[in-house]
């Protein structure tokens, strides 16, 4: 195998299988789902041949919370390795490769396997979005860690910042699972900063940052993520497949901190809490009712009775408009212009 052909993604297709077909397994994934249906609750680790089958060799996260849980091995030597994903230490409940023959991951038979050529981070994602736990895809990817060895030709998105002089060429993002996509920078200096765009586009079409709140969005937003701190072994993850609005694609990254924890920042939009069970029979209670907005219809609002002021022009910009590199202001649209 040539190295510069070592990057591949083994996806695992997530298809539907049936609980009857599982019957020589020793329990149910359906199990987990109905007794606790919320695996942030569990601890969800890569085993394998990595050290032996010894132990869990790495812990796996879902920073964003959208049912993806990734976790990562380094400096993996050239070899063949088999691994699996199991839950909390233990053999009760684990996913490899898809069994055709049983319709199931779930205490499949099969270990997933992968080749590399030269020392590599591997990336190990499981997707818990199905209904079916029997099925749950597990997918893999292979980073080396050596630049040089890295076929960049189909890459997507890269991340820039300082640690390039915020120009190509960009550090490749790998696809992990289907949508998610992981990168490597190394360690960070207390004033990093970095942003994802698409690979090597020095025309900043499309950028992702930290989300923010006012413009409702991490697309082309104006704030750079930022550690703060010096961060050793720095890990970015770029999550296309949480939602269908490009506007919203958040953006994780973890980090070794000083004392030689590992900890994990999430910078996209906070997910909107579910109304209560009082809040909702509240709202039907005054159903009928008009609110304060019905009953003073035909009275002008006070936003409606200060059109001149920069929060009625600004709440009309839903975009920011590329114009040049100066920092001026239009004082009538209240539009802004940064380098």
């Amino acid at each position: 195998m040539q190295t510069k052909k070592l990057i591949g993604i083994a996806l695992a297709a997530a298809l539907v299988g049936t609980m009857g077909a599982v019957a020589a397994t020793s329990a149910s994934a359906v199990d987990v789902l109905d007794t606790n249906p919320d695996l942030h609750e569990h601890k969800v680790g890569i085993v394998g041949s990595f050290n032996e089958w010894t132990d869990d060799v790495a812990e796996m996260t879902d920073e964003d919370g959208d049912g993806v849980f990734i976790g990562d091995v380094s400096n993996v030597a050239a070899g063949t390795y088999q691994f699996k994903v199991r839950l909390d230490g233990a053999w009760d409940y684990s996913w490899g490769e898809y069994e055709a023959d049983y319709e199931r991951t779930f205490n499949s038979q099969t270990n997933c396997s992968i080749t590399l050529d030269t020392e590599s981070r591997v990336f190990v994602a499981i997707d818990t979005n199905g209904a079916d736990g029997n099925v749950w895809p597990v997918s893999y990817v292979a980073i080396p860690n050596t630049p040089e060895e890295i076929d960049t030709t189909n890459t997507k998105y890269g991340v820039v910042g300082t640690i390039n002089e915020w120009s190509a060429p960009d550090v490749p993002m790998f696809e992990a699972a289907n949508g998610h996509y992981v990168a490597t920078l190394g360690d960070l200096p207390a004033d990093a900063a970095f942003k994802v765009r698409d690979f090597n586009d020095t025309e900043w079409i499309n950028s992702w940052g930290a989300y923010e709140v006012d413009y409702d969005r991490t697309f082309n937003s104006q704030t750079d993520i930022a550690p703060g701190v010096e961060a050793k072994d720095v890990v970015v993850y770029f999550d296309t497949a949480c939602n269908d609005d490009f506007n919203l694609f958040p953006i994780s990254y973890s980090y070794i901190d000083a004392d030689g924890n590992k900890q994990f920042v999430y910078t996209g939009p906070e997910k909107p809490e579910e109304s209560s069970a009082d809040e909702s029979s509240a709202d039907e209670s005054s159903a009928g009712e008009p609110s304060a907005d019905e009953s003073s219809a035909g009275e002008p609002s006070a936003d409606e009775s200060t059109t001149d002021t920069p929060e009625y022009y600004e709440s009309l910009i839903t975009d920011y408009i590329y114009f040049d590199n100066s920092q001026t202001k239009w004082d009538t649209v209240k539009a802004y212009w940064w380098n």
